[in-house]
């Protein structure tokens, strides 16, 4: 065998571990083909033989009787060897041997005839199975040895005449050395292809233990900085609770400080100083709510969710009650088509949600009646292009997903994620009543906080529509 480079001690486990399964299979052929054998020559010895040897009168030959027993030997011992040693050049050797003897016992049975020879060949191809040159030897060195020896003292039996020449087993040795010759080249090349392919497999073997080893590694720095992301976190979450609470205080008193002086003195001051005291004032305020929020989704982030069986329905009857005073003026509809499901949630937190994204939708609206749709479907139900791909792949096939739906001016897709980071507007303070920018990140992370996941669908100026999951085990049944 030869290739293009020198196999390693892998490839040739690969390759020896490929030609023993081989080696079985071919085991396995064979004992098939030896039982169809034995049942053949005791068939054609009881029809055959007795006219052959005696000629007009048939009578049961002795040969009938030699060929049964051979052919018990011939087939009893190999079918053993298969059994309880599949594999093994020694069950191959003896397959070889007993399958050119039984060449000889079907020529010896039929007189020499020239068309039973034929089975040295078929043979002898039927051992190339093996892709082992040393069986081929073997099953030729029995042939040659058969021909000299019967050619000899009973050429009858194996040629059919009894003048032979004493090279006639000359002639039938070297058709059967023709054979070999195109048997090796094909051994060769197999064996050849089956060492490449043992090559290559240890070669993508030796690729996927290195790149099984990468991750290993990437797993476990993951890990680490997964544990070292968390820890920072709640450091984080921790001080941004403490930096809030406590900031809080002294924010409270510049503010009533300036409430005092504007009181106090708003007589002994100019507009100009009267405007700055003001400004001062609503600043401190402003600074306020951002730590309220900032405290609001610290709290979040912290606290442990209370889960309960929780009637979506109740929840958007609440804040139809809170916004009564629009809901009247006819100028402002929250539209729900069918009854919404039962969830295991925490109801305040998923309070939050409708709320945040009711509001919203109603104060980033242009038009002239202001309409939310609260409606929810099953994944398979929502059209795919209408879902985030990284969501899609992790959610089952019956979950829920919910949506609040406007006509508002819309979000450009450049901003989808955008929207989501604290304390972002994407419009100027004055506008839409102002905010700050802190709602739709307390809401992705209290659904987030819920395992579940929130997107967009919006068309610039037309509509927007938040879609949002709870995890699987969150849903109870719906209504």
């Amino acid at each position: 065998m030869s290739s293009t480079s020198r196999p390693d001690e892998e490839s040739l486990e690969l390759y020896n571990e490929k030609q023993l399964l081989i080696n079985k299979h071919t085991d396995s052929l064979f004992k098939y083909v030896l039982i169809f054998q034995f049942v053949f020559a005791n068939l054609l010895v009881w029809i055959v033989s007795p006219r052959t040897w005696i000629g007009a009168t048939s009578e049961m030959h002795i040969h009938c009787y030699v060929t049964f027993a051979l052919s018990i030997l011939l087939t009893g011992f190999p079918l053993a060897c298969i059994k309880f040693d599949s594999g093994s050049f020694f069950t191959r050797s003896v397959i070889a041997t007993a399958q050119l003897l039984y060449s000889a016992l079907l020529i010896h049975i039929t007189g020499g005839r020239i068309e039973t020879h034929f089975h040295i060949f078929g043979s002898l191809a039927f051992l190339a199975f093996y892709r082992d040159m040393k069986v081929i030897v073997i099953a030729t060195l029995i042939t040659v040895l058969d021909h000299v020896i019967r050619g000899y003292a009973y050429p009858l039996s194996i040629f059919g005449v009894t003048l032979i020449s004493d090279w006639r087993w000359i002639e039938h040795a070297l058709w059967v050395v023709f054979e070999d010759i195109f048997l090796y080249i094909f051994i060769h090349k197999t064996r050849e292809e089956l060492l490449t392919l043992s090559m290559r497999e240890a070669e993508l073997k030796g690729t996927y233990k290195k790149i099984e080893k990468e991750v290993e590694v990437k797993t476990k720095d993951l890990k680490e900085q997964s544990l070292k992301l968390q820890a920072s976190n709640e450091e984080l979450s921790q001080f941004a609770y403490i930096a809030s609470h406590d900031l809080r205080e002294p924010l409270r008193g510049i503010n009533n400080q300036t409430s005092f002086i504007i009181e106090d003195y708003a007589e002994q001051l100019d507009d100009y100083a009267m405007k700055k005291l003001n400004r001062v004032q609503f600043l401190s305020q402003r600074i306020e709510k951002f730590l309220d929020d900032l405290l609001f989704y610290s709290r979040v982030s912290r606290i442990d969710l209370s889960y309960d069986s929780v009637d979506i329905n109740s929840i958007v009857d609440d804040i139809k009650i809170s916004l009564e005073h629009k809901l009247e003026t006819g100028k402002y509809l929250i539209e729900v088509n069918r009854a919404l499901p039962v969830v295991n949630c925490d109801k305040a937190r998923i309070s939050e949600i409708f709320r945040n994204l009711i509001e919203n939708a109603f104060k980033y609206n242009d038009k002239e009646i202001k309409i939310v749709e609260i409606n929810f479907c099953k994944k398979d139900e929502l059209d795919r292009s209408l879902m985030d791909s990284d969501v899609y792949d992790t959610m089952s096939e019956n979950e829920l997903i919910f949506y609040v739906k406007d006509n508002g001016i819309g979000i450009t897709e450049e901003n989808y994620k955008k929207v989501f980071q604290i304390f972002t507007r994407l419009h100027k303070k004055e506008q839409f009543g102002g905010g700050s920018g802190s709602g739709l990140t307390l809401v992705k992370k209290i659904i987030e906080r819920h395992n579940g996941a929130i997107w967009i669908d919006s068309k610039y100026e037309e509509s927007t529509t938040f879609y949002f999951h709870l995890n699987e085990q969150s849903r109870l049944a719906a209504v």
